[in-house]
């Protein structure tokens, strides 16, 4: 009997929840695609970025959560075309063959058309835009630690965050956590505390798509914290170290882009119609028009609900659709026919402190503070991948709810390495070469 050859591409949760499924189907070979050897955990890389956690601790290898699954062949590299005349996908330079297709290879930060923005900023959306966020801060932190001049240290001292959602609350919130508490009496020049962290929101409210009391509680938690929330102020330029909105000119060495996600350019290639945002428009069973053995699924996916709106770019749509749309694929394969894909929503949460936090879930009242933070803490360990991850963000989080101890503050200065952010990296690459000249000795 010849197996049917399944190719998904993307290792994010769509990706991730789709192989999973197929990975029990002994009829079917497998093969995952992603161009990193990860699964990056993207609700928690803000921890990442704020040096509580570390990059293993929110992305375990594929080919680890795959070791078990005869049928899964896990491969490292770049789509960079794909075919459906003739059923393949161009890998590097080689061409693979598929009976079925899912594409899952999530989206990217949108600037909304500025494209010139994206080298001014930082996005949140993979591993190493964490890491170049942690390395830019805590390098800013140093620079203040040398610089003489009470202006120019205010400068790198200021983080702006643009976009008002739940990864900017919970990056903002992190961020006043660790001026205030973990970097607290670790620098003689000046007060960690005295950092800036301003939240840009170009909407009224922030946390878009929640209860309007959660979005209030939320600005009033921030600003306790020390948070400068400003709402209903769009960008209007955007410089290396400067934000420019309507009415204020914020000057900051950090600025973190965290305001919306666009598809990417390869989603044109598959001949589906596209929205303004690059998504790919799919039908009720998330197949392309016209394309019986594709499936689109993720942020990638436009899907409208039966209102006319389109689900949101959230990790448990992103699941629930891979899932899906590999049971549609055993369906076909089955003779039956396939099933229209219905999103069961759960509700959505954020964090924005130690002990502070918002849930809106199931349609039941909203959940705020202690109760709120507690949930959010169960469910992301829930749906963290692997079981020492889990036990090892557990510890850190019970450490640092214990003494406010962060582990991970670890300055790699090679994520700075010709960053055109950074005014280091006639520095990065004179201790890169010293590190090559020593055969790489510590």
């Amino acid at each position: 009997m010849n197996k049917k050859k399944i190719i998904v591409v993307g290792g994010g949760f769509a990706g991730l929840e789709a192989t999973k499924v197929l990975a029990e189907e002994p009829g079917v070979e497998v093969t995952l695609i992603d161009r990193n050897n990860y699964h990056t955990f993207q609700p928690l890389l803000y921890q990442v970025a704020t040096s509580s956690l570390e990059p293993a601790e929110v992305c375990p290898t594929l080919r680890g959560v795959f070791q078990s699954a005869d049928n899964v062949r896990v491969l490292m590299g770049e789509v960079s075309s794909v075919d459906p005349e003739t059923s393949t996908v161009v890998l590097d330079e080689e061409r693979l063959s598929y009976d079925y297709l899912i594409m899952a290879i999530g989206g990217r930060t949108t600037y909304f058309g500025k494209e010139d923005w994206r080298e001014r900023s930082t996005g949140l959306k993979e591993l190493h835009d964490a890491l170049t966020i942690r390395a830019r801060l805590l390098k800013s932190f140093e620079e203040a630690e040398r610089e003489p001049d009470p202006e120019k240290r205010k400068e790198y001292l200021t983080t702006v965050i643009v976009g008002g959602g739940p990864t900017g609350v919970e990056l903002a919130g992190a961020l006043a956590e660790l001026r205030t508490h973990v970097l607290k009496g670790q620098y003689q020049n000046f007060d960690p505390a005295q950092a800036r962290i301003v939240l840009i929101e170009a909407l009224p409210q922030l946390l878009n798509g929640f209860p309007d009391e959660l979005g209030r509680y939320t600005k009033g938690v921030l600003e306790d914290l020390g948070v400068e929330v400003v709402t209903e102020q769009p960008v209007k330029e955007l410089e290396r170290s400067a934000v420019h909105t309507a009415d204020k000119v914020y000057r900051a060495r950090n600025i973190v882009w965290a305001a919306g996600v666009e598809g990417y350019p390869m989603a044109k290639e598959l001949g589906a119609d596209t929205t303004k945002k690059g998504t790919v428009k799919v039908c009720p069973d998330l197949r392309l028009s016209g394309r019986n053995n594709i499936f689109c699924t993720g942020d990638m996916a436009h899907f409208e609900t039966e209102n006319g709106k389109p689900l949101p770019g959230l990790a448990p749509v992103a699941m629930q659709q891979g899932a899906h749309a590999a049971q549609n694929i055993l369906r076909l394969e089955r003779g039956d026919l396939t099933e229209k894909f219905v999103y069961n929503d759960r509700g959505a949460m954020a964090v924005i402190g130690r002990t502070h936090a918002v849930a809106n879930l199931f349609g039941k009242k909203p959940l705020k503070g202690f109760v709120a933070w507690v949930a959010w803490l169960f469910i992301h360990l829930l749906f963290l991948v692997g079981y020492r991850n889990k036990a090892v963000v557990l510890v850190r989080w019970l450490w640092s709810y214990i003494g406010w101890r962060n582990g991970a503050r670890v300055l790699n200065t090679l994520y700075l390495k010709n960053d055109p952010l950074t005014e280091h990296a006639d520095v990065d690459k004179a201790v890169e070469k010293e590190l090559v000249g020593s055969g790489g000795r510590g």
